[in-house]
């Protein structure tokens, strides 16, 4: 048996430097990619950061108003107050007094103090003027 020579054509031999400067780009590739991909899951990961730091706030902040609310509840002043508003309670001697029609007498307030002010107006256009109740009280001084 006689052997085949293999005749090989020169440059078809792969070269080592070849072999690794493939593999280098493929790496690099690679690591693009990925490194693309952290960049965007690290940019997610701060959004998140940054909601549930604005939630700790306001979690905290609510916490602090309540913590204040039952100080005050736990108050004497805050017993008195809510036992006089509510309940009608009073101290030995006092007198409640309570306004019925409390709209009709602020209208009726409103009505005689906007009256007031047309009036006050209406002098002011004609040159007429009012004594004040101030002015009515100081006496004239003397002359020399």
């Amino acid at each position: 048996m006689k052997r085949a020579r293999i005749i090989r054509k020169k440059g078809t031999q792969p070269h080592p430097f070849r072999i690794a400067a493939l593999c280098l780009i493929v790496l690099v590739l690679f690591m693009g990619t990925r490194i693309s991909s952290l960049a965007d899951k690290a940019e997610r990961v701060k959004e998140d950061v940054f909601k549930e730091s604005e939630a700790y706030f306001n979690a905290q902040s609510r916490y602090n108003r309540l913590k204040s609310e039952v100080n005050e509840i736990n108050t004497n002043d805050f017993v008195e107050r809510t036992a006089r508003r509510d309940y009608g309670y009073c101290w030995y001697g006092e007198t409640i007094y309570t306004v019925v029609n409390l709209d009709e007498l602020e209208e009726s307030v409103a009505d005689e103090t906007r009256m007031d002010d047309e009036e006050d107006s209406e002098a002011k256009e004609t040159g007429e003027m009012t004594e004040t109740p101030e002015a009515a009280d100081v006496a004239p001084e003397a002359g020399n």
